[in-house]
């Protein structure tokens, strides 16, 4: 097993080699944890099993479960205060999914902040006015669903896809524009997100001729010496 086995793309048959593999040659326990722990960080939890279910609250203090949403797919979105540029690069494109998808699935946003009332004053900023449920993992980084679901720091935000019978759908993703997981939101709901032309995505850097400069040359050449 390589470093480059365990990785964000890695597909789902080469996933349940590497756990298998885990299972049976790693005999020291604390190390087959480690190595099951960061597995599940990089790729997400197996594709097909059933989403684990965690303590979540709401604002209000009640309580949620993520099986409220069953007979619906539903998206989860893992996030905290001190992602940078959740505001300005996140959120704008999240708003964009939810409004395209809403009527065919569920929206559930999960804060991974340190306190509820970090939790409240996040929401009510980053996400009002978009359609979804605003649920708080207690102790944050800490809490049960961040370590069922593989949450770290080093991948917020994150989204993880859960099909309408409650069972994972995706790995998770830390990039919402990306095509697959697109393909996945379309297959799930019976939409189709409109497509952009790849070449419009990066528009290529236009150089102005008289603008370039020769290569420098030395000022007193000197032939190439020949043996």
């Amino acid at each position: 097993m390589a470093q480059a086995d365990i990785h964000p793309t890695t597909p789902a048959k080469n996933i349940d080699k590497i756990k298998k593999l885990i299972d049976t040659d790693i005999k020291d326990a604390t190390i087959k944890s480690d190595l099951l722990k960061m597995q599940v960080a990089i790729t997400g939890l197996k594709i097909g099993d059933a989403a684990p279910e965690a303590a979540l609250v709401k604002q209000d203090g009640k309580a949620y479960q993520l099986s409220e949403n069953k007979g619906k797919p539903y998206m989860l979105f893992f996030y905290a205060s001190w992602n940078p540029y959740i505001s300005e690069a996140t959120i704008p494109v999240l708003k964009e999914v939810v409004n395209f998808y809403k009527s065919k699935m569920n929206f559930v946003f999960v804060n991974v902040d340190d306190t509820k009332d970090q939790f409240v004053k996040t929401s009510n900023s980053l996400l009002k006015g978009i359609q979804g449920v605003n649920v708080y993992g207690e102790k944050g980084m800490e809490s049960d669903i961040a370590k069922k679901y593989g949450v770290y720091g080093f991948k917020l935000p994150c989204f993880v896809i859960i099909d309408k019978d409650g069972k994972i759908a995706s790995r998770s993703f830390v990039n919402l524009g990306e095509q697959e997981l697109v393909t996945i939101l379309d297959k799930l709901t019976g939409l189709s997100a409109p497509r952009v032309d790849p070449g419009m995505q990066q528009p290529q850097l236009q150089i102005d001729p008289s603008a370039q400069q020769p290569a420098p040359q030395p000022a007193n050449p000197q032939p190439a010496t020949t043996k």
